[in-house]
């Protein structure tokens, strides 16, 4: 009787660790799925960054050659006349 109680407590503590196991494992791909995911979240507002910089870049270099050309314009203009 005390074999047969401690061969099911055996089983039941087997079955416990396996279950302990699966557990442990799900939990450690979610951590690694979620630093994955929190990568790409960082590199994405980085792109973001990049772009805004660009963008601000390219809007004072549009600004410039819009001048550039309005003072072209004026001299034409004034050559004309």
């Amino acid at each position: 009787m005390k074999a047969e109680f401690e061969a099911k407590e055996k089983k039941s503590e087997e079955e416990f660790l396996a279950k302990l196991n699966e557990v442990e494992t799900a939990k450690n791909k979610e951590i690694e799925d979620l630093k994955s995911e929190l990568e790409s979240s960082r590199n994405s507002e980085l792109s973001f960054k990049e772009a805004k910089e660009q963008e601000g870049a390219l809007s004072e270099e549009v600004e410039r050659l819009r001048k550039q050309l309005w003072d072209l314009e004026e001299k034409s203009q004034e050559e004309v006349v």
